[in-house]
């Protein structure tokens, strides 16, 4: 009769029922298996094995209550006999209801998410990449399939799942992204997660062999170097261009195999032909751009100075006896005047190689035979070629030979006084070459009023003053004179040319009582027939009529006498 009016100890409670789990109730107060099922409305699939009630639930299946009962509806109202071997029967007089029991059942459905990983650029499936879900203080690491998915199922609804990227596929960047659902029933979440390719960039950095990144002067500079980027195909994918410190980095590009090519060399500098290889690789999931360090050392580019030392006048070729080489000349730095190098002209040139690119002056220190001295700084740049291996600048330099005007005085060489009026010819002869000298057209030099003349200037160097003729009554100089023109005679040189008279006839006197035939007179030197217009012939010819005059009156006076 106690066991007629006792509930199971589940009666009247609530539980919850995930689909596809199986569930066991134990009825503590043992009277569950006088149970039978009067109402279930949920699907859900309901046994009994002795006091135990074993519950199940399908996709179907539904939230609700499974209705018990000890015995049936009609049963009420009747008596009912208890009967047990060995034990007195008892009746239940007239029973009042059927010992119902109720069983309240929430069903959980059951749902799940998947993940989707693609390329952010491409959209394209990204394999083996592992997500990891954390849920009810449980978590499960889940690496994608071919098609870039993984998949988290029958978790349920309602359950609250974080979805995390814990490991990048290869070459790509984990950006660290998460997401928290909450599964809903009889569904699959999908969620989508990107991934960008790892890039990397290359970074340069470019000094010069001889001065690094300190440059000395506006000669040099490491800006403006333009390196080509080449993958291995040797296609151009980008390119560098260095600061003044010799920095440059490229743009963000794909991993893989490059190499870098100089196309321009910045000022000062010889362009570079190597290539320099370098790698992006991979650097692990949390960076999202690697970068790769290059160094690249340019050669400085060197130049020459060449001086070339001609004559202003004449070129190459030196005036007199005076010589292009053998001048000294000094090459200074203009920035400081220090001393870069001394030469020495050979055969009209010297030169300086291996220098720094700067500004510089030529200075000569000692002139060569034959001429003045040269003050003048003779600047120049030694500048950048760009299409050259070696810069070059040469300078000529015009230098001025001595030169002194000769000055002809024609003396006696009795009273040591100019002849005057009475004029002598030149001929001057330059040693050197051996010929006349000719001056505004003409190759002789005749001596003035004062008895003098004056040349030209005459390049330094060794000269002969020729006599070519007399004055009237003097004796040619047969000698020829020497001349140096040296630069030591302010400009003049001076040269006095004596010559000496000829010697006079001497008349014997005449004896009135002898006439004696006139002898003809001794000439002690030949000379020509006078000129006309000469007045020293025209004088000497009237005493000559005259001596034969007066000889002819005494030799008829005498004859006269005689006959008497």
């Amino acid at each position: 009769m106690e066991k007629h009016d006792t509930q199971p100890s589940w009666d009247n409670q609530t539980i919850t029922l995930i689909e596809g789990q199986e569930l066991v109730l134990e009825d503590a107060n043992k009277v569950a298996d006088w149970l039978s099922i009067t109402n279930n409305a949920t699907g859900i699939s309901v046994t009994k094995d002795g006091h135990k009630l074993k519950l199940k639930a399908d996709k179907n299946a539904k939230s609700g209550e499974i209705a018990f009962a000890k015995v049936p509806d009609t049963a009420i109202g009747t008596s009912i006999i208890y009967n047990k071997a060995d034990r007195q029967s008892l009746v239940k007089f007239h029973l009042q209801d059927t010992a119902s029991a109720q069983l309240k059942v929430n069903v959980k459905k059951l749902g799940g998410v998947k993940v989707k990983k693609i390329d952010e650029k491409t959209n394209q499936a990204l394999p083996n990449t592992t997500i990891k879900f954390e849920y009810n203080n449980t978590s499960k690491e889940v690496v994608t399939d071919e098609n870039g998915v993984a998949e988290l199922l029958d978790i349920p609804e309602g359950t609250e799942v974080k979805v995390s990227e814990l490991l990048a596929p290869t070459n790509y960047h984990n950006f660290g992204e998460s997401q928290i659902i909450t599964i809903k029933a009889n569904e699959t979440m999908e969620l989508i997660f990107n991934n960008k390719e790892q890039l990397g960039t290359v970074s340069l950095s470019k000094i010069g062999q001889a001065f690094g990144t300190e440059m000395p002067n506006e000669h040099y500079s490491l800006l403006g170097a333009v390196y080509g980027i080449y993958d291995a195909s040797d296609v151009r994918v980008g390119e560098l261009i260095t600061d003044e410190m010799g920095k440059a980095k490229s743009t963000a590009l794909p991993l893989g195999k490059y190499y870098l090519l100089e196309e321009k060399a910045p000022l000062g500098y010889l362009l570079s032909e190597e290539k320099l290889d370098f790698d992006l690789e991979y650097a692990g999931q949390d960076v999202a751009v690697t970068d790769t360090q290059m160094q690249a050392t340019d050669v400085e580019q060197k130049g020459t100075a060449k001086l070339i030392k001609e004559d202003a006048e004449t070129g190459i070729t030196p005036q007199g006896k005076a010589t292009l080489d053998g001048a000294v000349y000094e090459l200074y730095r203009a920035a400081d005047d220090s001393l870069v190098e001394t030469v020495t002209i050979k055969d009209g040139q010297a030169q300086v190689e291996n220098l720094m690119l700067d500004n510089y002056y030529w200075l000569e220190k000692q002139a060569p035979t034959g001429y003045q001295l040269d003050t003048e700084k003779h600047a120049f740049d030694l500048v950048y070629k760009s299409d050259a291996t070696t810069a070059s600048e040469t300078i000529t330099v015009k230098e001025k030979v001595i030169k002194e005007k000769m000055k002809v005085i024609k003396c006696d060489e009795t009273t040591k006084e100019a002849i005057k009026d009475n004029p002598a010819i030149f001929k001057l002869k330059d040693m050197q070459t051996g010929e006349f000298v000719e001056q505004e057209g003409k190759s002789e030099f005749s001596t003035d009023k004062s008895g003098e003349f004056t040349t030209g200037n005459l390049p330094y160097g060794d000269y002969e003053l020729v006599e070519t003729t007399a004055p009237t009554n003097y004796q040619l100089t047969n000698k020829p004179i020497q001349v140096t023109i040296d630069g030591t005679h302010n400009g003049i040189v001076e040269v006095k040319v004596l010559n000496t008279k000829k010697p006079t006839p001497l008349l014997k006197k005449a004896n009135p009582e002898k006439v004696e035939p006139v002898k003809a007179l001794k000439v002690t030197e030949s000379k020509p027939l006078p000129l006309l217009g000469d007045n020293g012939g025209i004088a000497l010819l009237l005493v000559g009529l005259g001596l034969i005059v007066t000889s002819l009156s005494m030799y008829w006076s005498k004859h006269k006498k005689q006959k008497k």
